[in-house]
């Protein structure tokens, strides 16, 4: 039989799950919307605002950390504040429940004056055609609310950089980045995409002026060594703004991009290289159908290179120098005769002069056999 204390602790129980579950679902809707919470999906990170200026940083990048100054304990101070630093195997993970288990990050108390920073970001991308399967350039240009800290591709583009020849071309290359420093991305730069691309397209332009358009358009893109001490991957040049950006030594700010915009680049790859004017690659097609007809006609010319020594040195011997008219009548007479061999038939008529010449290959080699 129920008894009423059963009944009220019963109820209690389920009083108490309802209202987990409802502060459960009211956190959710919450975050959705960025108030008071927010989702932080892995790899990336946001960024709190109080009013316009700037309050800390939100991350999910397993296994990774930020050096955060307002911890103060474990607060690295040899290391720029908001950086990104991998977290060694003893860190202990102060993330709260919703956080570890949901992706839900705290943002403050005082909303609306403490929410989620946005901006407006534009770039491109690579993405495939859910039809045809192959790979096309999307550009993006929307309003979002947090930044990749893992590692991204973007699609630059170059255009009108002249080669060694001063031709003319656009180049579309794949630069892949990660954010180590979220705060000096956003804050200490404007548009820090724009001026990584800026930098990057000085020394892609530098990259191209030293190179030929065959060696841009090779199906390798790798080459061993340049006449003109270009770089042999594209991304030789792009790592080294890692170390320094081209006007350091004027502007005095040194560290290249990782110190002054917060930004690595991990790779850098050549996608397309057009002449410029001509967005369709008709003129490419037409250099690399011009390549291959060239390739061809080499070959030809040094098989009948080899022909050619071939017959000087077997008739030569066979008609030991002669260089006369009889003597060619000989080869032509000859050769006539190795064309018929290699027909169906074995009756053939020996055209004139062959006797003779049949009398001097048998004293050729039966000289030397003799001898």
């Amino acid at each position: 039989m129920l008894t009423l204390e059963s009944f009220l602790i019963g109820a209690s129980i389920a009083g108490a799950i309802l209202l987990i579950v409802g502060i459960l679902l009211g956190i959710q809707k919450l975050a959705q919307h960025d108030i008071l919470w927010t989702y932080v999906a892995e790899g990336t990170a946001k960024v709190v605002v109080r009013g316009e200026s700037f309050s800390h940083t939100i991350m999910a990048f397993e296994g990774h950390h930020l050096n955060d100054p307002r911890d103060t304990p474990r607060f690295q101070r040899n290391q720029p504040a908001w950086e990104v630093i991998k977290s060694p195997e003893d860190w202990k993970d102060d993330r709260g429940f919703l956080a570890r288990k949901f992706g839900i990050y705290w943002i403050g108390w005082i909303w609306p004056f403490l929410q989620v920073y946005s901006y407006r970001f534009r770039w491109t991308e690579e993405t495939q055609d859910e039809e045809t399967g192959a790979m096309k350039r999307w550009p993006r240009n929307e309003s979002t609310d947090f930044i990749y800290i893992q590692h991204f591709p973007y699609v630059i583009t170059l255009n009108a950089a002249e080669t060694v020849g001063k031709l003319p071309v656009d180049l579309f290359y794949q630069l892949t980045v990660w954010i180590n420093n979220p705060y000096k991305a956003l804050f200490e730069v404007e548009d820090w995409l724009v001026r990584v691309t800026g930098a990057c397209n000085r020394s892609a332009r530098n990259f191209v002026g030293a190179s030929s358009y065959e060696e841009l358009t090779s199906e390798t893109r790798d080459r061993e060594k340049t006449e003109h001490d270009a770089p042999v991957k594209l991304s030789t040049s792009m790592l080294k703004l890692n170390r320094m950006l081209p006007d350091e030594e004027e502007t005095g700010v040194r560290g290249g991009l990782p110190a002054i915009y917060g930004i690595t680049i991990s790779a850098a790859e050549l996608l397309e290289v057009n002449h410029t004017g001509d967005p369709e690659g008709e003129a490419h097609k037409a250099t690399t159908a011009k390549y291959i007809a060239e390739q061809k006609a080499e070959a030809v010319r040094a098989e009948a290179a080899g022909e050619r020594d071939r017959i000087e040195t077997t008739y030569k011997a066979i008609l030991t120098g002669d260089e006369t008219q009889e003597g060619r009548m000989h080869i032509r007479s000859l050769e006539a005769l190795e064309t018929a061999a290699q027909g169906p038939s074995n009756v053939f008529v020996l055209p004139s002069g062959v006797a003779e010449s049949l009398q001097k290959i048998a004293g050729f080699f039966g000289g030397k056999k003799e001898g």
